[in-house]
């Protein structure tokens, strides 16, 4: 199973956050209006850094990543 086919009801299960990153988070979903959709993709992004990290856990830092790499990613789109 790859980290971007991870679904819904697994989501707790495999992209789990500790403390601080929950926190960051909710923070983030607050103040940028975030979708359960894009929370959901946030995590799951931030299960893969945490894996290339080798990181056991999704830490603040990994999450912090997700959230810049998922909040921008339409700022870096190439249009013709």
């Amino acid at each position: 199973l790859l980290n971007s086919e991870i679904s819904f009801k697994h989501i707790v299960k495999y992209c789990s956050l500790n403390k601080d990153a929950d926190q960051y988070l909710k923070e983030n979903v607050q103040k940028k209006g975030l979708s359960l959709r894009s929370i959901h993709r946030i995590q799951k992004l931030a299960r893969t850094i945490a894996d290339l990290d080798g990181a056991l856990n999704i830490e603040q830092n990994h999450i912090m990543e997700a959230v810049i790499l998922k909040v921008n990613e339409g700022l870096f789109e190439v249009k013709n």
